[in-house]
């Protein structure tokens, strides 16, 4: 079986963690994190009995690991979910809970969740149409990864965002990783962030393709509030729960990051760690 291993590269954001009481350090605090994140959404999230997955794991010396436990062969949908969620449109075995058991037993290993926030596929998209990302000329996105299309977090989407990040929240996981969410290099020009950005700007959206003066800085701005915006409101939750649950995005690259508003800058703040994937090793990693 050909599997994928994403290398992380991380470093904990101490200045911006909640204190726990008696200053004690949170987990991600305590000891450099050897991040494992084994490619299994491409309709192998349950290849491997649990038990046997994670004794491997442990073998290989990995202290915390990225779990994916939704299936997103050309982008997310709400059927290929592998955890208890009521907004799950079917059924699946529930091999977070069965993982998270063994991983428990066996000790040593820290269960982050991988969610892709952003990459949805068609079927799903066509039933929120009003979630879309949406071009400047009026036309939903698409085309990403040849496959799917993305949500904006500025739209009612956001609502249903929170509610599966509270299922998640609902087992004793040590993390929530989002890869997102982001803009597009052509998005959003939904009609909430025409009106979001109306309502504090008191101007229309400006262009993107205008890549200069004060209106794209605005513009700028606006993205990377909203998205700092939906990882504030995401931590709330989170930490709501267990301020010991972890709480970290995909973040942006060392270079220009317009297209997607994804200015580290602005969204280490929410976050607990700063992470971005590193690089891609392919072939049979049995």
């Amino acid at each position: 079986m050909s599997l994928r291993v994403i290398v992380f590269l991380l470093a904990a954001c101490n200045v911006f963690c909640q204190d726990l009481p008696g200053g004690a350090a949170h987990w991600w605090e305590q000891e450099p994190l050897r991040i494992l994140h084994l490619v299994t959404s491409m309709g192998q999230i349950n290849f491997m009995p649990a038990r046997e997955l994670v004794r491997k794991k442990a073998a290989l010396y990995f202290n915390t690991e990225h779990l994916e436990v939704m299936n997103l062969p050309a982008g997310l949908d709400d059927e290929g979910w592998f955890f208890r969620s009521p907004l799950a449109a079917r059924m699946n075995p529930d091999y977070l809970g069965e993982y998270l058991h063994e991983a428990k037993k066996h000790g040593g290993l820290r269960i982050i969740v991988y969610f892709d926030v952003t990459w949805f596929n068609k079927q799903f998209a066509a039933k929120h149409p009003e979630w879309l990302q949406i071009r400047e000329d009026g036309t939903p996105l698409d085309g990403i990864f040849s496959t799917g299309t993305a949500l904006c977090i500025n739209s009612p989407y956001r609502e249903w965002l929170f509610q599966v990040v509270r299922d998640l929240c609902a087992y004793p996981i040590d993390g929530i990783f989002f890869d997102g969410p982001i803009f597009y290099p052509e998005t959003c020009f939904c009609r909430y962030c025409r009106e979001k950005f109306k309502t504090q700007y008191g101007l229309p959206l400006p262009s993107k393709k205008e890549r200069r003066g004060k209106a794209f800085a605005d513009l700028m701005k606006f993205q990377a509030e909203s998205l700092a915006d939906a990882l504030r409101d995401t931590r709330r939750i989170i930490k709501g729960v267990n301020p010991e649950i972890a709480f970290y995005m995909n973040g942006g690259v060392r270079g220009a990051n317009w297209a997607t508003a994804r200015f580290n800058r602005v969204l280490v703040a929410e976050q607990d760690l700063l992470g971005s994937e590193g690089g891609f090793l392919n072939g049979d990693l049995k």
